[in-house]
């Protein structure tokens, strides 16, 4: 049956790649390695730059260092060891997997020159977790992007009356999405919204199951209030973010961390959503760059949302920002590179 296939392939998977950080033969990106060696047979290099995940390639810095003696850098985007989402995974299985990788972890990472991170917060972990020096490179956005609305309405709406709240790509198990979605709750139990009035939109959520399912069933009475979409191009991501009014950044409890999303929001140059605040990293980029609001009590953000429907009916137009575009400069790649 289908789900017999689907755990064998899940079973395949889970194989190569935990044999992959010592064989190569279960490696599947080893002509990456091939080829390397070959350019550092031919050509003098100062140094490697090696970015995870895969965290497999972490393995190349490690035989290229020891083969040719040139430096590499361990540029991690996201935690291996200390990854925020593999913190919610439970059950033996899991357990030894994880001690599994992190015993390579630790090896690849031993003969590295520096660790690079995408905020203070992780580096700092790294740093202490594997006794290296580590440097902050955020993640970036390439360029700003002019405000619009769609030309082409579609499963997203774009009726110009309705406040159009968006959240693109991933929402993780962690990410306090009930925050939102209990205000939204609480305001329409009150009379005060109606789906006519506000609109949330979770772009591409509809790939990662367990969690549109866990959005679309937070309660019948908000159902109409929410439009979820599949995985869709970059492109008309960037487009829906551009014709929204308001985008969401959702935090993690006890972690932080400033979610690649969050610079596409200040490209987008909309105003941006903290929910609820960290009083860390994520808070602290809105604020900085005057790019938006954090909020910390469900009262406050359910006002701001009538105010904003009003605001959006009487005028057109809901909470409009004058960010500080020198300090949004500063992430851009151009800038981090």
């Amino acid at each position: 049956g289908i789900s017999k296939k689907k755990l064998y392939r899940k079973f395949l998977t889970l194989i190569y790649k935990s044999f992959s950080f010592c064989f190569f033969s279960f490696d599947k990106h080893r002509q990456l390695y091939e080829e390397a060696r070959k350019f550092l047979q031919q050509e003098k290099v100062d140094a490697i730059l090696i970015t995870g995940e895969p965290f497999v390639l972490f393995r190349y810095g490690y035989l290229l260092k020891k083969e040719f003696g040139i430096p590499w850098i361990a540029d991690y985007r996201d935690g291996w060891k200390l990854n925020h989402v593999a913190r919610f995974q439970t059950g033996i299985l899991n357990h030894l997997l994880q001690r599994w990788e992190f015993y390579f972890e630790k090896k690849f990472i031993s003969n590295s020159s520096l660790i690079t991170a995408p905020d203070n917060y992780l580096g700092e972990k790294l740093g202490k977790l594997h006794r290296k020096n580590f440097r902050a490179v955020f993640n970036g956005f390439d360029e700003f992007l002019p405000p619009k609305r769609m030309e082409h309405p579609d499963s997203i709406g774009n009726n110009s009356q309705k406040l159009l709240l968006a959240h693109t790509g991933t929402l993780t198990q962690g990410q306090r999405v009930e925050f939102l979605l209990s205000s939204i709750l609480e305001l329409h139990e009150e009379g005060k919204i109606s789906p006519e009035d506000i609109q949330i939109q979770f772009v591409g959520l509809d790939y990662y199951e367990a969690q549109s399912a866990r959005v679309k069933n937070f309660n019948p009475k908000i159902f109409e209030y929410i439009k979820t979409t599949p995985r869709i191009s970059r492109e008309r991501a960037m487009e829906i973010n551009s014709s929204s009014d308001l985008l969401i950044a959702f935090t993690e409890e006890n972690y932080q961390a400033i979610f690649a999303k969050v610079y596409d929001y200040l490209a987008a140059q909309k105003p941006i959503l903290v929910l609820p605040s960290d009083d860390g990293l994520l808070s602290a980029i809105v604020s900085e760059t005057q790019s938006g609001i954090s909020f910390s009590e469900k009262d406050e953000l359910k006002k701001f949302l009538a105010d904003q429907i009003q605001l959006k009916k009487s005028e057109g137009n809901s909470m409009q920002i004058s960010s500080d575009r020198e300090k949004v400069l500063f992430y851009s790649r151009e800038n981090q590179s």
